[in-house]
């Protein structure tokens, strides 16, 4: 084979593998970015744990094939550090057990003005109780689990959620597993499997 040849024939794949590379961190990046706007979590287990390892896999496959096609060492650890980048963002994601924190906070950053639209236009609710709307979910086989971002007009749940406890709190009618704070005045309110915002079955009080 000709020289000449051989190195425009390594230099045309590196580009196609740097397209397709490039094509699976722009799908797996287009899926988490996507995800807070969806209210069904079934969908964002999807999209974050279905689809973007999919594509993460198929960008560690092309690497691979780069390597054994014997492409440029360079573009090749190039290719790597983008991809171990990726992959390290996606993992730091899942410490500490905060998924659920990090797509309200992701969801509230998307939607702040919509969501806070839609809780305000709810009906005034029971004396005692705080306006509040059933903002995510997810569920299987009819064990479902619901999650209320709460208008709190004077932050009396900001104490419950720093304590990060369950509990029964002012204003929410059941006891409720956990309480994460998203701004002043707003919060997201997480129920117990198979309750809902005024049906207490687990823990009736």
């Amino acid at each position: 084979m000709i020289p000449g040849r051989a190195i425009i024939s390594v230099s045309a794949g590196a580009r196609r593998f740097a397209f397709w590379l490039l094509c699976c961190v722009v799908a797996a990046l287009a899926a988490l970015a996507l995800s807070p706007w969806t209210y069904d979590f079934g969908v964002f287990l999807f999209l974050v744990f279905f689809l973007t390892p999919a594509v993460m896999m198929s960008s560690l496959v092309l690497l691979v094939v780069a390597v054994f096609s014997k492409m440029n060492r360079r573009f090749c650890l190039s290719a790597l550090a983008v991809l171990m980048t990726f992959v390290g963002t996606l993992l730091a994601a899942d410490l500490g057990g905060r998924q659920r924190e990090i797509r309200w906070s992701a969801m509230w950053l998307y939607r702040s003005r919509e969501l806070k639209g839609k809780v305000l236009a709810q009906p005034e609710p029971p004396p005692g109780e705080l306006r509040s709307f059933d903002w995510d979910g997810w569920g299987w086989a009819g064990q479902d689990t619901e999650a209320y971002l709460v208008f709190d007009p004077i932050d009396s749940l900001s104490v419950a959620a720093r304590s990060g406890r369950p509990g029964k709190f002012p204003g929410i009618p059941c006891k409720v597993p956990q309480v994460y704070r998203l701004e002043s005045h707003w919060y997201s309110v997480l129920y117990y499997t198979n309750e809902v915002w005024g049906y207490c079955d687990k823990w009736p009080e």
